[in-house]
């Protein structure tokens, strides 16, 4: 699912980037599989970005080409949440967005950007 200022261009109020941010719903295995298969197109796996934020390896990947950076979810995106709640409160089903986030154990994380968004 691709997030972020990307997404947020889309449905919510455009800003800036400088990256492609990027979901996807793996485990930590699957994400190396993603790395690798990057690697063989053509992306490197920046390695001293991992270096920095040991926290997030396993959960986070950011992937480099040559003018191109794609990173998987970041705090920035939370923000980007609450912008797209306040451009689209209207036309929102927030029961159906509790019932998905409630199957994928984020419905603390939806809770937050609603209380943000009100």
């Amino acid at each position: 699912m691709i997030v972020g200022a990307v997404a947020v261009g889309a449905w919510g109020r455009p800003r800036a980037t400088a990256d492609i941010d990027v979901t996807v719903l793996v485990d930590e295995a699957g994400l190396e599989e993603i790395a690798r298969a990057a690697r063989s197109l053509g992306l490197d796996v920046d390695q001293q970005w991992l270096d920095w934020n040991p926290l997030l390896r396993g959960a986070q990947v950011r992937l480099t080409a040559t003018g191109v950076l794609v990173d998987a979810m970041r705090p920035r995106d939370f923000e980007d949440a609450v912008g797209v709640l306040v451009a689209q409160r209207e036309t929102l089903d927030e029961g159906y967005m509790a019932d998905w986030a409630r199957r994928l154990t984020i419905a603390d994380e939806l809770a937050y950007v609603l209380r943000e968004s009100a």
